[in-house]
């Protein structure tokens, strides 16, 4: 997986970043809003936006793999049968 800063902007105290992440079968561009203290030091500050990219792309992949799951199970759900209760 990679990715791409592909722009910044600032509304107020939040810093937003729009990432292009490239995963092996798909490429996915997203906004990150970061919230930061005004005491951080700023290598604290870049820690915390690459921690916060890779937080939004570690959601992507465990999003993708539901979805994944999700179209395995579809085909064993009984449609328009009735069920009683147990």
């Amino acid at each position: 997986m990679e990715y791409k800063i592909l722009s910044t902007r600032q509304e107020k105290a939040t810093l937003f970043t729009t990432v292009e992440f490239t995963f092996e079968t798909f490429t996915e561009t997203v906004e990150i809003p970061h919230f930061f203290p005004e005491t951080q030091t700023e290598e604290a500050f870049q820690l915390n936006l690459e921690q916060n990219i890779k937080n939004v792309a570690d959601s992507i992949i465990a999003r993708e793999n539901k979805a994944i799951e999700i179209e395995n199970i579809l085909p064993t759900i009984e449609i328009g049968v009735s069920k009683s209760f147990e």
